[in-house]
């Protein structure tokens, strides 16, 4: 299983390249993290190691009140998943292994859509606190 982020290469300082290269490599180590976590069957150690990585990004993420679209976009992707997972699973007889796999996969989507939200939360209170800087700073 491939767990790197993607590789960031030097690129001249002093454009606006970086800043958009760096935009693009965050969000998509994010896309591929999740991805992981949702496809993968994967140990206890392996889902906290996976899970320490998509964390790291996020919290980067957090830091660019740009990214809030990308994690509200991501945020509702993963609520509709988890809507369609419930009802799939509503749909198994209890006791079952399917039920028990769909229970499963309906957790970790679960808990996917809680980082998100928790994503989501940390970039509106930044844009709240920028938003109050600017007008505090109108003002003087």
């Amino acid at each position: 299983m491939f767990w790197a982020p993607v590789r960031i290469c030097p690129v001249k300082t002093g454009t606006i390249l970086p800043n958009l290269w760096y935009r693009y490599v965050r969000r998509a180590n994010v896309d591929h993290y999740l991805r992981i976590l949702i496809s993968s069957d994967l140990t206890p150690q392996d889902r906290s190691t996976i899970t320490g990585l998509l964390m790291a990004e996020m919290d980067q993420l957090a830091y660019d009140p740009e990214h809030l679209g990308f994690a509200e976009k991501r945020a509702a992707s993963c609520r509709k998943e988890v809507n369609e997972l419930a009802e799939m699973r509503n749909c198994l007889a209890f006791g079952t292994a399917d039920r028990e796999r769909a229970e499963a996969k309906l957790v970790k989507t679960e808990n996917m859509l809680t980082l998100l939200e928790d994503l989501c939360h940390r970039l509106r209170k930044m844009i709240r606190l920028i938003t109050q800087r600017v007008a505090a700073s109108g003002r003087e």
